[in-house]
């Protein structure tokens, strides 16, 4: 779960905003990203296992690079 007293999430049907008091920056999240913040998912290999199992689906694997870079670049902003 990320810092709640560093970040606030402003949910919304699609994703999310998420404001950085830190920093001062705000990220518009998608869907997937938001689920990789809420649920601190930085690791490639768990993400995948975590989405198999939320959506009970053999075919996340193709999402792989998508997850990877998505991941690199929360990690980059200092979501993850």
């Amino acid at each position: 779960m990320p810092d709640t007293t560093r970040f606030d999430f402003v949910p919304w049907e699609t994703g999310s905003a998420v404001y950085d008091r830190q920093s001062g920056a705000t990220h518009l999240l998608d869907e997937l990203a938001t689920l990789l913040v809420e649920h601190n998912l930085s690791d490639p290999a768990t993400a995948i296992d975590f989405l198999r199992s939320r959506y009970a689906a053999d075919d996340i694997d193709p999402l792989l690079p998508q997850l990877e870079e998505g991941i690199a670049s929360l990690k980059a902003v200092g979501l993850l």
